[in-house]
């Protein structure tokens, strides 16, 4: 299963989390529900505790929530600590189960190309990879 985050300013504007994190049966996948429950909570909180308007579509496998609408910087505030303790729990999973689960931050990959001096084309393409670490962030060359 994969969570795709996008940001605009430096706050999540748009999550989505496809796919099966295949670690049991289905209906009984554990992983899963686990990753599904953080992204539909973080969803719901947008609304009934933060007032923040949204879009969701959700089917087997998928699930997308675009922000619409932040009416005061306290609602904003109150999203980003929402979407970003969603965002910790998915990763915390990803680490305990990392050939099932994956985050990926866009804006994050972008900024951390710039500062690793390289392109986000060259990552995408598959020629480097980035790792995080205590330290920061370092490339590995592919090939």
């Amino acid at each position: 299963v994969e969570l795709r985050v996008r940001r605009s300013g430096g706050h999540v504007t748009r999550f989505t989390l496809r796919g099966h994190a295949e670690c049991g049966e289905h209906g009984s996948d554990l992983v899963c529900a686990a990753t599904s429950a953080l992204v539909i909570a973080a969803a719901n909180g947008l609304l009934q505790h933060a007032g923040v308007s949204r879009a969701v579509r959700q089917r087997s496998g998928y699930f997308d929530c675009s922000i619409l609408d932040c009416p005061s910087a306290d609602a904003r505030a109150r999203a980003d600590a929402i979407l970003e303790t969603m965002i910790s729990g998915v990763r915390a999973i990803s680490q305990e189960y990392p050939e099932n689960v994956s985050v990926i931050d866009f804006d994050m990959l972008a900024v951390a190309t710039r500062q690793a001096g390289t392109s986000l084309e060259l990552l995408v393409q598959g020629q480097i990879e980035l790792k995080w670490n205590s330290g920061g962030v370092s490339i590995d060359q592919n090939g």
